[in-house]
């Protein structure tokens, strides 16, 4: 019984020994959907030669704006580069040093309060991007955990897939396909029916945002390059903001004393009725995009002329 009991657990610390060394190995990943769009974005804006904007932001931004009406109304290439609020604030202005220049301008429009990146965000980005890992680092063990999560869901992706195909009225996942056109705009749900989700938390929890101080040294190493940098806040849903009515007031309070930058708006300037989103409190579909885009192309015309930009 003891020799058995000693085989038994011989095998078992081998097992652990082989998944351990397995999850230390990233493997090369499958497409990662949406998430592909963030070098397509980089390489969009990278091919520009003159002057261009550059919206930078979570998926808000990705589904929020309309880059070629805006580049069209500007007579300045427009590049849209939000992707996913689970890159937190620090990623995406990390990636946007290395895509600007002198003459550039810069538009930030985070969703209130942008926190931290989650780790297997950026672990899953980095492995197409490698520059990614300058933005941060990761300790072994969260290496281990970030692959062995990515395996399991690439085998729940797979199993999805398989059971999806069989099925005569198969589910459209917008996120899955190479969604965003040639200036990073999200198109993936322009054709959708809105399907907004009943269950999504609204209320947001007040901190004093620690991404004032992030932008306001972005914005001091722009500003020594050449590049202007202005904020704008985000569409919300009229339901989520007469939740947090008085927390975003306060956000917009701080935001104004703090910020080096100019504010664009205010929050009630983009709180939008349910018809205008498509899937969350952020997204906007296409009525609510062009009007989005409407709203900020007066706004940066205005804001331009006076900085002697146009």
């Amino acid at each position: 019984m003891k020799f058995f009991l000693a085989k038994i657990t011989v095998f078992g610390i081998c097992l652990l020994l082989i998944f351990g060394i397995l999850a230390m190995i990233p493997s090369t990943p499958l497409r990662l959907g949406y998430l592909d769009g963030f070098l397509q974005k980089y390489e969009i804006a990278m091919a520009i030669k003159q002057p261009k904007i550059v919206v930078v932001g979570g998926s808000s931004v990705a589904f929020g704006i309309d880059s070629e009406m805006m580049e069209s109304k500007l007579n300045m290439p427009v590049v849209n580069m939000g992707l996913h609020a689970q890159l937190g604030l620090s990623f995406p202005l990390e990636q946007v040093k290395e895509v600007v220049k002198r003459g550039d301008v810069v538009l930030l429009a985070p969703e209130y309060l942008l926190g931290k990146p989650t780790k297997r965000m950026l672990q899953k980005i980095s492995r197409y991007y490698p520059r990614a890992n300058n933005y941060y680092s990761l300790t072994l063990a969260e290496v281990a955990r970030s692959n062995i999560e990515d395996t399991h869901q690439r085998v729940l992706r797979k199993i999805k897939e398989s059971i999806r195909n069989v099925l005569t009225d198969k589910e459209v996942n917008i996120y899955a396909e190479d969604v965003f056109n040639s200036h990073g705009d999200m198109i993936g749900h322009l054709n959708e029916p809105q399907t907004m989700h009943p269950f999504t938390k609204m209320e947001l929890e007040y901190r004093y945002w620690e991404g004032i101080e992030k932008i306001n040294s972005f914005c001091k190493i722009m500003q020594d390059s050449g590049v202007t940098v202005y904020y704008s806040f985000p569409p919300y849903l009229d339901a989520a903001y007469n939740i947090n009515e008085k927390i975003v007031a306060k956000i917009y309070e701080d935001l104004s004393k703090g910020l080096t930058i100019p504010i664009l708006d205010q929050p009630k300037d983009i709180v939008y009725p349910r018809d205008l989103f498509y899937d969350t409190f952020y997204h906007l579909n296409q009525k609510g995009k062009e009007k989005r885009t409407q709203a900020l192309i007066l706004l940066l015309e205005k804001q331009l002329a006076a900085d002697q930009l146009l």
